[in-house]
């Protein structure tokens, strides 16, 4: 990438994802298998809100205003202003930090070595 804020965008969709994985891979003993389902259909959504399914451009206006909040819309949303040169709107970079931040606080509350 030659736009340095596409890379801080991918940066920031990366770190968000991390964290949200370390959340949900922090099950208790007896609860090993239900983080990797609930990731699952968790992840299915927010890729249909993210363009992955359908380009936000003819999705209805009730979906993309919903997929501006979520993390992976946000992300694309920043993405896709990176790359025709524009720098990412203040939503779509809010909405990733605050995303970030609350799996952050959740990961290192749950999360523990077994």
């Amino acid at each position: 990438m030659r736009d340095p804020l596409a890379l801080a965008a991918a940066a920031a969709g990366c770190c968000r994802r991390s964290r949200s994985g370390c959340r949900a891979g922090c099950g208790r003993r007896t609860l090993r298998r239900w983080p990797g389902s609930v990731g699952q259909l968790l992840f299915i959504p927010l890729l249909l809100f993210s363009g992955f399914y359908l380009p936000r451009a003819s999705m209805p206006p009730a979906l993309r205003n919903i997929g501006d909040w979520t993390p992976t819309g946000a992300a694309a949303h920043a993405l896709q202003d990176a790359m025709f040169g524009s720098f990412p709107s203040a939503q779509s970079l809010l909405v990733l930090t605050a995303w970030a931040v609350a799996f952050g606080i959740l990961a290192v509350r749950f999360f523990r070595w077994e």
